[in-house]
């Protein structure tokens, strides 16, 4: 018996810590040595750290046990533990509904996202279990439907929705369950929904709060911006005009209030119109300020793509690695691979081949794991890199297109095939090589669709980076080029 629930503390902490595992145990009675049998059956270790032969023993030994030892060894944990970790273990001893348990997870949420989204999405779920009051129940299920999106897992996130609109909603929540479900579709399988589910959302909070609503109208014109001539449609033009037709921003405007200004000027009245208030937003997502990191995440991207507009690739460069940063810090595995995705393109420009490639497979990596289906761009970029870096490290990876392994993302619902995009790659090597005459077939910007970045952009990296003899026009550009559009990439591939 009390080496069961000596065995039994130590599965219920995730920590390891030997000293944890010794206070609690006291305040069962037990004392240490107790574990020396399942020591010496190889089950367990205690050291400088408690560890389990496998983790599939730890899992037997915690659900073979009986719920009410359960709750003793969480009890015990509680009283031995730090303030955070005591909220997470009071909740697991907690035998049915408290709503004073429940506050607690939800204040400690914020401190378990230092240990990762996954962590602090546990608390909120958690604290949506314990919950009696209808009202608090619909809040705590949003917040951890976010915090499940945040990291990547995208079912859990979708079922919390709907547990929050079993409730009685008001108009407000009823806005943000609108605003979830469009998140979290834009990164997968159902993103076609996404557009009009933002919009909808943007459309119901715009009357009950401004700033929430103007965060929903950047997120799918982000989107489609992102997507680029894949986007299709007049989606993103909506959005803008809607964007622009919504109530202003409150005073002082935020950095993600003037990105929004900003991105529907340039969409709606062109460059000249949008370039100036993109110059004050870049330098104001740059310099920071007293926004929550949710809020940064956000606008990071929308920042980073106005930077390459404006062609100022100091922003450019900062704002990415900020990204990435910060991705990294909130544990966000759903904002990391376009974090990642917009490195890859600094890196490239500045030629660092290398750096793309390992970043084109952590994308990987990170998609895989969440189920992600965006677009995983850095691994275009690689392929791009490669076409024109003369190493022969990166000549395995120049195989013909139509044997290019076939991986579809999404990008605001819209398959991306990363097959086709290697012939694309194909067909841009040879005009880099002087082999296709027409230069401008390829970079053509299509007729009516948002900014265009892709392939014309990555046309830049290759001709300021590989040498090529039209590159020093770049330096009679400056400004001027990115409010006139295409006149920078006209002047790097035209004769």
């Amino acid at each position: 018996m009390t080496q069961r629930l000596l065995l039994l503390l130590a599965a219920a902490d995730p920590t390891g810590d030997p000293v944890l595992l010794a206070r609690a145990a006291g305040r069962l009675g037990i004392i240490c040595p107790a574990a020396a049998p399942a020591e010496a059956a190889g089950l367990v270790t205690v050291g400088a750290h408690v560890s389990f032969r496998h983790p599939l023993v730890r899992s037997a030994v915690y659900r073979a046990a009986p719920a009410d030892e359960r709750r003793a060894a969480h009890r015990a944990l509680a009283e031995a533990t730090d303030p955070d970790r005591r909220a997470w273990h009071r909740a697991q001893a907690t035998p049915g509904p408290d709503d004073g348990v429940a506050g607690e997870l939800e204040r400690s949420a914020d401190s378990a996202r230092a240990r990762g989204g996954l962590a602090a999405a546990a608390f909120l779920e958690r604290s949506v279990t314990l919950t009696l009051d209808p009202a608090r129940r619909a809040d705590r299920a949003l917040a951890a439907a976010q915090a499940n999106y945040q990291a990547g897992a995208f079912d859990a996130g979708l079922a919390l929705v709907t547990i929050a609109e079993e409730e009685p909603l008001d108009e407000f929540q009823q806005g943000r369950a609108c605003l979830l479900r469009g998140e979290i579709a834009l990164p997968s399988r159902h993103g076609s929904d996404a557009p009009p589910l933002l919009l909808s959302a943007a459309r119901t909070l715009d009357p009950l709060n401004v700033r929430l609503a103007r965060g929903a109208y950047l997120e799918p014109l982000s989107a489609a911006l992102m997507a680029g001539r894949l986007a299709g449609g007049g989606g993103w033009r909506e959005v803008a005009e809607a964007a622009r037709a919504a109530r202003p921003s409150p005073r002082p405007a935020r950095p993600a209030d003037l990105l929004l200004d900003g991105l529907a000027l340039v969409i709606t009245e062109g460059y000249p119109a949008g370039a100036p208030l993109l110059q004050r937003a870049v330098r104001a997502v740059c310099r920071g300020g007293e926004v929550s990191a949710d809020e940064e995440l956000r606008s990071l991207w929308s920042a980073y793509y106005a930077a390459g507009l404006l062609w100022d690739y100091r922003s450019w460069d900062v704002l990415s690695a900020d990204q990435v940063r910060l991705a990294r810090e909130a544990g966000a595995l759903i904002a990391l691979p376009t974090a990642l995705n917009s490195r890859a393109g600094v890196y490239l420009f500045a030629g660092e081949f290398a750096a793309v490639a390992s970043l084109a497979g952590e994308v990987q990596s990170v998609t895989e794991v969440t189920g992600s289906m965006v677009v995983p761009y850095a691994e275009l970029v690689n392929m791009f890199a490669a076409t024109w870096a003369d190493s022969s490290a990166n000549s395995a990876s120049l195989e013909p297109a139509s044997r290019a392994p076939r991986r579809v993302g999404y990008v605001a619902g819209v398959p991306g095939d990363l097959a086709g995009h290697g012939q694309q790659r194909a067909e841009f090597g040879a005009e880099v090589r002087g082999a296709v005459p027409d230069r401008h077939r390829l970079l053509q910007r299509p007729a009516g669709g948002p900014p265009a970045r892709g392939v014309r952009g990555l046309a830049v990296g290759a001709l300021v980076h590989s040498g090529h003899r039209q590159r020093d026009r770049l330096a009679g550009l400056g400004v001027e080029a990115a409010m006139c559009g295409d006149r920078l990439l006209d002047a790097l591939v035209g004769d």
